[in-house]
Order: C-alpha cells, then sequence, then structure tokens
C-alpha cells in the first residue's frame, strides 16, 4: 500500500514540475520585449543625472566600441 502510495506522490511531484520548450521560448520572448521596451538612450540617462546633481563620465571601450558611462555617488 505505501508503494502505491509512493509512486502516485512521485507521478503528481514529476508531471507538476515539467514544462514544455514553447513554454520557455514564450517567456524568453515576453522577457527580451519587455527589456527592449524599456532600453533608453545613453544621452537621456546622462541629463537625468546631471540633472539630479551628479558628475558623469563617459568611457568609450576602444575594443567593442561600447561607451559606458559612470557615475560619482555622493
Amino acid at each position: 500500500m505505501k508503494n502505491i502510495l509512493y509512486i502516485i506522490l512521485a507521478v503528481f511531484i514529476i508531471s507538476c514540475n515539467k514544462e514544455t520548450k514553447k513554454e520557455v521560448e514564450e517567456v524568453k520572448t515576453i522577457a527580451k520585449e519587455e527589456v527592449d521596451n524599456t532600453k533608453t538612450s545613453m544621452k537621456s540617462i546622462k541629463e537625468r543625472l546631471i540633472n539630479e546633481g551628479f558628475q558623469t563620465f563617459d568611457y568609450i571601450d576602444a575594443k567593442t566600441g561600447d561607451t559606458i558611462l559612470m557615475q560619482q555617488y555622493l
């Protein structure tokens, strides 16, 4: 009797934890869209920081060409 209960419990636990690849891809797509929608330009971030009284520094990485914006914390 105990064995049957253990088997039923194991099947229940396994069935609750399954995620399909389709569901995972949908979540990734939604997350990527949210990130893309919240991107802000470097210029607007820099202006906001300056308006809030922070001192900012720009650094352009020569290897990647990325602009890195640094701020001085008070």
